[in-house]
Formats: C-alpha cells, structure tokens, sequence
C-alpha cells in the first residue's frame, strides 16, 4: 500500500472507531422509521456579456452550479456536503469543483475531502486541504482534539507548445496537523503542531529550475492561551516556533541551535536550508462598564512560514493600545488607538520602514432618530537606509546615508449624520457624509481629497414603494492638478407582491480636470427578484455601463451585462 494511503487508512481506522463508540452512546435517539433525512439547496447561474468601443474584459458567457446538502442519517449523524462546477473547470490547472462532507454526531465531527480548518493564525490558518480529520469536542468535558491529514497543494507541472509554462508549477504538498485544548471557566490553553513536505517527484526539475521553486518541509508547533483574570482583564497569547526546510533535498546536518530538531529522524530533515522562526501575538484587556483599555503586542520574526497557512506577514514587529470609553449614559462612545510598527528585525535589510498610527473616533447617539460620527487617523510612514548594510559610496552620492530619509504622513477624516423618521405609512430618512483625506511627503509630493455625499430616502410602506435620490462630489489634487467629480443617483423599487419585487438603479457622474469637462459615466440597472413558495427563487438583472472620454480625440465605449439566478431549496 503506497505511503500516503496508508496514512489516510490509519486515520479513517479511528474515525470509524469514533463513529461506533458515538453511536453506542445514544441509540435511543435513532430515527428507525426515517433513516435518511436530505436537506439544502442548489443555483444556477448565467451570466453574459458584451462590450462596444473597448476591449472584453470577460467571457461573452459565464456559468456557475452550486449546490450544498446537509444528509441526516437516523436523525443522529448529519453530514454537510457542499459543490461547485463552472466552465473555468475546463481550462485552469487547478479546477475549482471541490467535493467535501463533515458529518457531525455529538461531540464527534468528520472531515472528509476538500476541507478547511482554522486552528491560529501562524499554523494552521484556513488553508484548504484534501484527505480526511476529526474533531472531538465533547459538551460534557473541557478537553478537545482534533487531527487531520491531507494534500494542501495540487502539484502542477504542465508544459504548453515552445516550452512555455501553463499555470504556475507548484510541488504537491502533504501535512499532518493536530490540536488538544483544554477550556473552563473563561480559560483555555491549546498546544498544535504541523508537519508538511513538498513531493520532489511532482515536479520535472526542468520545470523546477525555471520556475524558481524548491520542495520544502516544515514542522511547528504552537500554544494558544486565553486566561480571564479577576473578572475584568483577559489576557491572550498565541506562540508558534516553525522549523522550514527550503530544500529537503539537500544532505542532512545537525543544527546548532533547537538542538531537539535533531532528534526527529526521517520525520523532519534539518539542512544548511533549515531556518527556524518564531511568531508571537498577545494582548491584555481590561474591561469595565464604562470603559475598556487594551494593549496588544505582535513579532513574526523574518523569513517565518507555514504550510498551513496561504499567506503570512513576517519581518513586522508593532505594539498598540486602545482605550473606548462610555459617556453620557452611554449615548456617546470615543475610542482612541495609537500603534507603532517596524521591520528590518534582523538588521539585514538595507532599507528599514518605522510607521506610526493614531486613530480617534466619536459616535453619538443624540436620539433615536438621530446619530453622528466622526473619525479621524494620522499614518506616518519613516523609510530611511540601514546605516550598517549600505553606504554613501555603494549609492554613489555625496551626503551621508543617515540623510536618505523618506517620510510620509497620510491623514484622514469623515463626519456622518443620519435621521429617520416616519410611522405606519410612510417613513423618512436624510443622510450626509463628508470626508478628508491628505497625504504630503518629504520630497514635496501631495495629494488631497474632499467628498461629500448626501440622500434622501422615502418609502410607502403599505404599497412597498421605495425611492432614495443621491449626490455625490469629489474634489481632489495630486501634485497640483485638480480633479472634479459631480453626478446624481437614484433608486427606485416597488414590491409587487411579497414575493416579486422590481429595482431600477441609475448612477450619473461628470469629471472636470482643471474645470475642463473630460467626459461622464453613466451605470443602469434594473433587477427582478421572485419567489415561488418555500422552494424556487429567481433573478434577473441587467446593466449598462456607457462612458465618454475626452482627450486628444472623443471616445465613447459601453459595457452590457444580464445575470439570471435560480435557485431551489429542498
């Protein structure tokens, strides 16, 4: 029996002694006289397009089937299943119908084909698998487990005509994961580890070479804790410490450091390619009635990586605190925040970037037919040379590197207003928005920009009459030269029953650089949405976009498109 299925035999053989000790638990409560039970839901989806006087910038024709099911077996194991088909399944490397199922019995719940689990941020974070886990979280007791084991990445390895590369080769990639927590009385603690390898035989090492890619492996473990304290302060921790090989083809060798790397044989492989990392997060909060203060720390050393994660900040290192207090018989609510980041944790780099953030805002709840809010934040991003790594000579300039500084402060603010009022038979709403945005740096560029917007809706409800108009305008500088956007909007919808209900949209807006008019967009819509009892539903749109340009000549181009959805729920 090949490897991986031996592994994936191994962890069925206990998820098939889960699901008989769960069964023996509680057998009065099967369902004899209805054995299967199948409920869910599937759609259909069409859509076309076309474009005049511009490039296509989709298929004249799309469509999408998906559909889900949640399969009741003698009213004790439910087992969700979920599908996609498209016709892009006919020409990416990587096809997009994924099959899956997680029937769940109790404390016990299955995993079985294209499944996803969220175990932290910097281990197992969401990354989509195939194969088969369990989860064990049993009501009665605060302990729980979970397993998995799985392929996380298709290897591709396919060549088209002239040696040129379809879709981007990628090696196959197998993991194990598992997790054990222990939670009670607002406390927890959760110990996980990973273990994954890239398959060097899925990928020509031709292919490999020009590509640019190299079978990895990675092993980590992480602890996760959330301890209340005292009945206000609450205090987080996630810590991860990750062992990546880039190479594992590369000869064996003993590292220096995290000597117990060594020890694990054919499981995890340390060579001259093996780095090991560290990731931490944590944050204390202390809440009261009227207040909360709460400060968090985070560091994800360079070069750190999971294979259970798709994509990872690292090099970043930021520290913040926030406080929210409650005034005024809690009608008004401020909240302040203020953080500081930075990268180049190891000194290596020869550019180094320290950002600074303040963020404040307001919200105030005058009466129930009146809120406002206001917010405003200041980012100030500082770049500058590492002294250490790079010189004044190596960049060929005169002045010191400590002077090749770049600075940069963003600034922004907004004031909303809304009221509402009406009764039974008609009801009322005005609302108004105005923002500011800025950003100047030290060589002399800048930009602002204004805009502001305001509606007014009004609605009758007994005839399911709904009607809103807008404005919108925009004013806005870069480096001097200014820009001007202007247009009205409306929508109107009328229900004509409880059931089918119609909607028009229409969106207008004029640009003007430097008071000169250089064309307008215009974007239609109008949609159609039925219900048909309990089961069947239908939508339609369809939308025009029309644009003008004027530049050195006058062009005109526009884009149709028309969506029609069904759906059925069983």
């Amino acid at each position: 029996m090949p490897v991986r299925l031996k592994h994936i035999s191994v962890v069925l053989f206990f998820i098939g002694i889960g699901v008989s000790m769960s069964l023996a638990q509680d057998i009065t409560k099967i369902d004899w006289k209805k054995p299967i039970k199948i409920s869910g839901g599937f759609s259909i989806t069409n859509t076309f397009y076309e474009s005049q006087g511009m490039p296509a910038r989709r298929d004249p024709w799309y469509w999408l089937i998906s559909g889900n099911a949640n399969i009741q077996l003698f009213n004790v194991i439910a087992m969700p299943v979920s599908a996609q088909w498209s016709q892009q399944n006919r020409s990416y490397t990587q096809p997009f119908n994924h099959y899956g199922v997680s029937p769940t019995y109790k404390a016990l719940t299955l995993h079985i084909g294209y499944r996803s689990l969220q175990y932290s941020t910097y281990s197992l974070g969401g990354n989509q698998w195939l194969g088969a886990g369990v989860e064990i979280k049993p009501s009665t007791s605060p302990w729980s487990f979970s397993a998995l084991y799985g392929r996380f990445q298709k290897g591709v390895d396919v060549f088209a005509g002239n040696s040129v590369v379809a879709g981007t080769p990628a090696y196959e990639r197998w993991a194990y994961a598992s997790k054990i927590a222990y939670q009670k009385n607002g406390r927890s603690v959760a110990i996980q580890w990973l273990r994954g390898k890239d398959d060097a035989s899925s990928v020509d090492d031709s292919t490999a070479a020009k590509a640019g890619i190299k079978p990895g492996m990675n092993f980590l473990w992480a602890l996760q804790t959330t301890q209340k304290i005292s009945g206000s302060i609450l205090f987080d921790l996630e810590y991860a410490m990750s062992a990546y090989t880039d190479d594992h083809r590369t000869p064996s060798s003993d590292v220096t450091r995290h000597r117990y790397l060594n020890s694990f044989g054919s499981f995890f492989t340390t060579n001259t390619s093996t780095r090991v990392n560290r990731a931490i997060q944590t944050s204390v909060t202390w809440s009261k009635k009227v207040y909360q203060l709460k400060f968090s720390y985070r560091r994800v050393d360079p070069g750190y990586a999971s294979m259970g994660s798709i994509f990872l900040n690292n090099d970043i290192e930021d520290i913040s605190g926030g406080l929210t207090i409650k005034w005024c018989k809690q009608k008004v609510t401020t909240n302040t925040t203020l953080g500081l980041q930075r990268n180049n944790l190891d000194n290596k780099l020869t550019q180094e970037a320290v950002r600074n953030a303040f963020a404040a805002s307001i919200q105030w709840t005058v009466s129930k037919r009146i809120q406002l809010q206001t917010q405003y934040s200041n980012f100030l991003a500082n770049t500058r040379f590492n002294n250490q790594n790079v010189t004044a000579n190596q960049l060929n300039l005169q002045q010191n590197s400590d002077s090749l500084r770049y600075n940069q402060v963003t600034q922004n603010a907004s004031l909303t207003g809304t009221i509402q009022w009406g009764d039974s038979l008609i009801r009322q709403s005005v609302q108004g928005t105005g923002s500011w945005q800025s950003a100047v740096d030290s060589k002399g560029m800048g930009s602002e920009f204004y805009s502001a917007m305001s509606s007014y809706t009004l609605g009758f409800v007994p005839s399911r009459w709904n009607i809103s108009a807008s404005f919108l305008t925009t004013y806005n500088t870069v480096n001097g030269v200014l820009n001007r956007l202007v247009g009205p909007g409306c929508t109107v919808s009328k229900g004509i029953s409880k059931s089918f209900r119609l909607t028009f949209n229409m969106a207008y807006a004029t640009n003007f650089i430097e008071d000169k008019n250089i064309g307008y967009t215009l974007n239609n819509r109008v949609a159609a949405q039925y219900k048909k009892g309990k089961h069947h539903s239908i939508s339609a749109d369809f939308s025009w976009l029309q644009r003008k340009q004027v530049k050195i000549v006058q062009t005109t181009s526009a884009e149709y498109r028309f969506n029609i959805v069904y759906g059925y729920i069983f």
